[in-house]
């Protein structure tokens, strides 16, 4: 929940209110808000091995959730 409210904040001031002082702080508070996620899905990947894990739909949807939420901050962070 922390990461989508830091990114609706993101957002309105990076995007709509074209105001650049706080990007790269709010960009590297989503990448703390991530960190929990990525760790807690590698560590069920090592509990359940990589075939049962990945045979789980809602397994994967998390994983993707974590992939495209750093994407996205390499991406944010390469915009000037």
């Amino acid at each position: 929940m922390i990461y989508v409210i830091v990114y609706w904040v993101y957002v309105n001031e990076v995007f709509l209110q074209r105001n650049f002082d706080y990007r790269m702080g709010l960009l590297r508070i989503l990448g703390l808000c991530l960190i929990y996620p990525l760790v807690y899905e590698c560590l069920q990947i090592k509990k359940l091995g990589s075939s049962e894990y990945f045979s789980q739909f809602w397994n994967n949807i998390d994983f993707i959730y974590v992939w495209i939420g750093i994407s996205n901050l390499i991406v944010q962070r390469n915009i000037h």
